[in-house]
């Protein structure tokens, strides 16, 4: 008796699925159909005939959990992580508390790099699903540890400026050398929605102080005997041209903070500040003038004597060790939309005893829905007054464009461009406070994750500078600024530990 009924069932299932598959028969669009058609093909890992047909039965109104479930596993085989986690999410609307959304969710903001929002969300999470995904209370997040060399070719390009012109008495040249940084750095979590990023950095820059100067001097020729038996000494001047350096460095401690508030729906807002203590030596000159007498004229049979007075010059440099205190603080709104991230940023801030400050926006965005291809754009107004600059404004760009290399491994390319001198930049992390003028700054970024908490990364820099030299005419009192060129590579390598 059970056999003719397994017979029937059986045709039945080949009756509606070739309803369903077969071509040439216009199909009605409602539950039956996309549940159906979704779910062979997940069964199937057919992924994007998944995500084609769910598409189509969201845009029919046709909406569930299991749907979107599909859907977002679907785009997560695919590592299509920012397109999987609003089904993820929506599931979750369907069905609080689900074990599967939530834990698809959880590692697709893992694999997003968006782990504020991955904590957040996994601390809220039963202490059953915790364990079984081994989410615990980090008080300490991560710790990173950078260092790297700066080569310049400042020094070798450009000591040999003569710095005077014809009518010049006096010139001065600072050349910036070669840069070692460290870097490390902590994150501590003091909430599933409050976290706070400290570091230390230290800068030591090689710095050379150029001075070139003429000075007056007298020589003393033969003497010629005139025919009433006077003798008579010959005194001619001259300007004599010096060149002399002072070698030095500069050496700058920075200490900074950012306290980050993780909110629902993928907001985020940065408070940040960075103190730079600077130990600077300053090299002032002065010229010192003093009066010197010699015989003029003498007779040997009578002795009288007719002196000559002229003024001796002479440079003396004096080395002052100075310190003082630069400062950058600012504030950082976020916005994450899955396949990009808005950012608007401003900043305020004292460099090189003048103000600066900085209005910006960012867009990071993942035009595959996932890290294999990403980019970033960024637009920043710099706007600074102050004594030595003057008023001035600038228009900052900076883009940068990733790939994925290989298993755990991306590749990142970048370019930023505009007069950077006094800008800060990745949230006051950075900031170019050396008197120097850099025109465009473009690099590659290696990173790989190595093991689940170690990532290594390596990073090369070729930055495009330009100094100033100072000449002066004594006798008019003016002053005359002229530039040079020179770049420098930097090559900077870390890690960063997460726990």
């Amino acid at each position: 008796m059970g056999q003719p009924k397994t017979i029937i069932n059986r045709w039945l299932l080949i009756i509606l699925l070739a309803g369903v598959f077969l071509p040439g028969r216009a199909q009605i669009i409602d539950f039956p159909y996309i549940d159906s058609v979704t779910y062979h093909h997940y069964v199937n890992h057919k992924w994007e005939a998944v995500v084609a047909n769910g598409k189509i039965g969201l845009e029919n109104h046709i909406d569930y959990y299991y749907l979107r479930m599909r859907i977002g596993e679907a785009y997560y085989a695919m590592e299509k992580y920012a397109l999987a986690i609003p089904h993820f999410k929506k599931a979750l609307e369907f069905s609080h508390q689900d074990k599967s959304a939530s834990a698809y969710l959880y590692y697709s903001y893992i694999n997003m790099g968006m782990s504020s929002r991955a904590y957040r969300l996994g601390m809220s999470f039963n202490e059953h699903l915790k364990q079984s995904l081994d989410i615990k209370p980090k008080p300490v997040e991560l710790i990173d540890v950078f260092g790297g060399y700066t080569f310049s070719n400042n020094e070798s390009r450009n000591s040999q400026i003569s710095l005077l012109r014809q009518q010049d008495d006096f010139g001065k040249q600072t050349l910036i050398g070669n840069q070692i940084y460290m870097h490390a750095g902590l994150t501590f979590h003091f909430s599933p929605s409050f976290s706070l990023y400290l570091s230390g950095s230290y800068l030591d820059i090689a710095r050379t102080n150029r001075f070139e100067y003429r000075i007056e001097e007298q020589t003393k020729g033969v003497p010629v005997y005139a025919n009433d038996g006077w003798i008579v000494n010959r005194f001619e001047s001259e300007k004599v041209t010096y060149d002399q350096s002072f070698e030095g460095r500069i050496r700058q401690y920075e200490y900074y903070a950012n306290a980050k508030i993780q909110m629902a729906n993928g907001l985020s807002l940065n408070l940040f500040g960075n103190l730079l203590s600077i130990n600077a030596p300053v090299i002032d000159n002065e010229k010192i003038s003093v009066i010197k007498t010699d015989t003029l004229t003498w007779h040997p049979a009578t002795g009288e004597v007719q002196a000559y007075a002229w003024t001796k010059d002479s440079m003396v440099f004096t080395e002052t060790d100075t310190s003082f205190v630069n400062w950058v603080a600012g504030v950082n709104l976020q916005k994450d939309f899955n396949t990009v991230t808005i950012n608007v940023f401003g900043t305020f801030s004292q460099l090189t005893e003048s103000h600066q400050g900085q209005v910006g926006m960012s867009l990071l965005y993942y035009p595959l829905g996932s890290t294999l291809f990403y980019g970033k754009t960024e637009l920043t107004g710099f706007f600074e007054s102050g004594e030595i600059y003057g008023n001035e404004k600038r228009l900052i760009f900076y883009q940068m464009l990733g790939i994925k290399l290989f298993k755990n491994t991306w590749l990142e390319g970048e370019y930023m461009a505009g007069n950077l001198h006094n800008v800060n930049r990745n949230q006051g992390m950075i900031v170019y406070n050396l008197p120097e003028k850099i025109n465009f700054i473009a690099g590659l970024n290696l990173h790989i994750f190595a093991t689940k908490h170690l990532t290594v990364s390596l990073m090369y820099n070729y930055s495009d500078k330009q100094g100033n030299y100072k000449t002066e005419n004594m006798s008019s009192d003016t002053e005359t600024f002229y530039s040079f060129k020179y770049q420098t590579q930097s090559i900077i390598g870390g890690i960063k530990w997460t726990f």
